[in-house]
């Protein structure tokens, strides 16, 4: 006995946990990443009824500031309030092609594709806001990797509006004063023409440009990947652009631009208008709102224009200057058109290189990396935080957000965007090594609850298969039950068919 009290007992293995994907078929990267982040792992497996592929939606529809859903939404409803609008989502999503004011039910009305489904798994993770299951439908210990209401988090108009609710405060004014300058146009015409106009006359709206020079970048709010950006330095250079001054179908951003970013030089000691401009990818994962808890990853993205920066006039246009969107640059990265830095890195991210591959080259430039990293944390928990109080606290969500931010020469850090889904785009090898590591240390700290499904399953039935009218009961323990069913019986239909109908 002795012995047998000593001997260690055995610990029962843990169920098997499982995980369901809703992609689309533009983006099946989605799957292949959750594929490599979790394979390896021991117990957790796909689940075989919960896998779930979208048609992908028109080309032109993009979620990563929200305004496209939420426009079309505003118009099948008839409503045009600034809060009004569907759930955010990210700058590669992809979205049935069912669109309102094409025949189709509009967004708000549409069903998830996976409502009414098994629904057993631990873990979902859906690329569309749309493909999550309604939130009643899950048991409280399973989730889903976007919160109700992120939209507050990444729509540039909320955020804005959020910011500016907290920005009178004297000691931490400055942290709410992070986003550089935005209009939602049409929605924000006149706003934006005065402050092109007092910007035309030196009254800086936010950030710094050199005296003479009006610049501000456009970004269409329903195409990604680049598409639409330009440089304008008045209302009517940008009324004279493609897509206008946008219009209640196609909304347009408009960002005051930052002319003085920090560059990675050539060389150390290079001159500095020999620098290449970037901006960095940031992964914040968010486990909760009120009480907020959020965790920012220490390895990231810095994505690069692949010609020198400088503010020529002839080359306002020249996206492979002024943009650093991977699918702008991706022409060159691909024909070798680099700088020598983005070259050598290994393993090899086209015009991308990681934080680890980033922080010698600016420590060599006399970047003070540990303060920097401090500037962005704060960047990044502001933002949370003034936007918490607007998205409601959902035991089943967690959500994985990308940061995008960009520094400039005096240590500044400026938020450029939110996106709530961001790129899990596996085509390259600092891509493919990054990437799922990501994944998985996400993953690790939401840390579904494993439970056995085939006991669940008995648990549901018997509670979802009622007993019997009149069904006798189930003897409990050795001891007859003390209870006697007195009805229904034959007296009971007696009494019945004395019953005289009501009114």
């Amino acid at each position: 006995l002795a012995l047998q009290a000593a001997a260690p007992t055995r610990a029962r293995p843990l169920p098997l946990r499982y995980y369901a994907v809703a992609d689309d078929s533009a983006h099946p990267e989605v799957r292949q990443a959750l594929e490599l982040a979790l394979g390896p792992l021991p117990g957790w497996r796909p689940d075989p009824l919960d896998q779930v592929t979208e048609q992908a939606r028109p080309d032109t529809w993009e979620d990563d500031t929200g305004l496209c859903l939420a426009e079309a939404e505003q118009r099948s409803l008839g409503a045009g309030s600034a809060a009004g609008g569907a759930a955010a989502g990210d700058g590669d999503a992809g979205r049935p092609a069912s669109v309102p004011g094409a025949g189709a039910a509009p967004y708000h009305q549409q069903r998830s594709p996976l409502a009414g489904r098994c629904n057993v798994w631990n873990l979902l993770w859906s690329w569309s806001v749309k493909a999550r299951p309604p939130l009643s439908e899950l048991l409280v210990w399973q989730r889903v990797n976007h919160f109700p209401e992120a939209r507050q988090l990444t729509r540039k108009d909320l955020l804005k509006k959020h910011l500016m609710m907290h920005g009178g405060h004297a000691r931490l004014g400055p942290l709410f004063s992070c986003l550089p300058t935005t209009w939602v146009l049409p929605k924000e015409h006149s706003a934006a023409a005065d402050a092109l106009l007092r910007a035309c006359m030196g009254v800086e709206p936010s950030v710094t440009q050199p005296a003479g020079l009006n610049l501000w970048i456009a970004k269409p709010v329903c195409l990604s990947r680049g598409r639409g950006i330009r440089l304008v330095r008045s209302l009517r250079e940008l009324e004279a652009g493609p897509g206008g001054s946008g219009s209640s179908d196609n909304p347009l951003v408009l960002q005051r631009y930052v002319t003085n970013p920090l560059t990675v030089q050539r060389a150390v000691g290079a001159a500095c208008c020999q620098g290449y401009k970037f901006d960095l990818r940031l992964y914040v994962l968010v486990t909760r709102f009120n009480p907020l808890e959020a965790w920012l990853c220490s390895e990231g993205l810095a994505r690069f224009a692949t010609l020198p920066f400088n503010l020529d006039e002839s080359n306002f246009s020249n996206r492979f200057i002024h943009l650093t969107n991977s699918s702008v640059q991706r022409s060159r990265a691909e024909g070798g058109q680099v700088p020598h830095f983005l070259a050598s890195a290994q393993p090899s991210g086209g015009s991308k290189l990681s934080f680890a591959q980033l922080r010698p080259l600016l420590v060599a430039q006399g970047v003070d990396w540990p303060q920097l990293w401090a500037r962005i944390t704060d960047v990044v928990t502001t933002c949370l935080f003034v936007a918490q109080d607007a998205i409601p606290a959902c035991v089943n969500a967690f959500e994985l957000f990308g940061f995008d931010v960009l520094v400039d020469t005096s240590g500044t850090v400026w938020l450029l965007e939110v996106n709530s889904s961001p790129s899990l785009s596996l085509g390259t090898p600092l891509d493919r090594t990054l990437k799922p590591k990501m994944v998985r240390d996400a993953i690790a700290i939401v840390d579904p609850l494993s439970f056995d499904r085939d006991a669940l399953a008995e648990v549901l039935s018997r509670r979802t298969i009622p007993r019997k009218y009149g069904e006798a009961l189930h003897q409990v323990g050795p001891e007859p039950n003390w209870f006697t069913c007195i009805a229904p019986s034959p007296l009971l239909d007696k009494l019945t068919k004395l019953r005289k109908p009501i009114g």
